[in-house]
């Protein structure tokens, strides 16, 4: 989505699937754009269909499209990923993007989303007070809503050892806020 964009924008994502493979990678995560929450109007099939065809082509180059979360709640992207029908389409979890958007509680998504999860960003956000019609607010790591302890400790509980990649995007400290993040979850996974 936008209709007018779509072919570029598959081209371009080929093409950064060729530089991912070239650098020995396997995985490629970024946003779909959103997802209508209605699977009963033609918009939601355009978007089934469209992402079917970004995943062949990723396949083809033995890539795996990451669809980071943020706008869906869980449950609602279980159900268009089952709709994609791809096995190469996994979740980049983001806690708080569930956050920020009002799409739903971290710890509760990462149990909904389960082993499809390889990949997260640790990053936390307050609730917005209007969710769903403003963001909240992105804050350091621990500082927030999305629970971080018992993010990771549910991620854990799943099964899940992957990376842990802390992702700061605003703040005035932002190379403090990685530091602090980083002892934060040094103490949750090391304890």
């Amino acid at each position: 989505m936008p209709d007018d964009l779509f072919d570029l924008r598959y081209r371009q994502t080929l093409s950064v699937a060729d530089l991912t493979r070239k650098m020995g990678l396997t995985r490629l995560a970024l946003h779909v754009g959103f997802v209508p929450h209605d699977r009963n109007i033609a918009a939601y099939q355009t978007m089934v269909d469209r992402l079917r065809r970004v995943t062949d082509g990723l396949g083809e180059r033995g890539i795996t499209l990451l669809m980071e979360t943020g706008q869906e709640p869980a449950d609602a992207l279980v159900k268009f990923i089952d709709d994609v029908g791809r096995p190469n389409v996994r979740v980049n979890f983001d806690c708080a993007n569930m956050v920020l958007y009002g799409a739903g509680e971290p710890v509760e998504a990462v149990e909904v989303l389960g082993d499809r999860i390889v990949h997260v960003h640790m990053k936390d956000a307050t609730w917005s007070s209007t969710p769903g019609k403003t963001w909240g607010q992105e804050v350091p790591l621990g500082d927030g809503d999305a629970d971080i302890p018992r993010v990771v400790s549910k991620l854990r509980a799943i099964g899940y050892h992957g990376p842990l990649v802390i992702e700061r995007e605003g703040g005035n400290n932002r190379l403090g806020d990685i530091r602090d993040g980083a002892e934060l979850l040094q103490s949750l996974v090391c304890g």
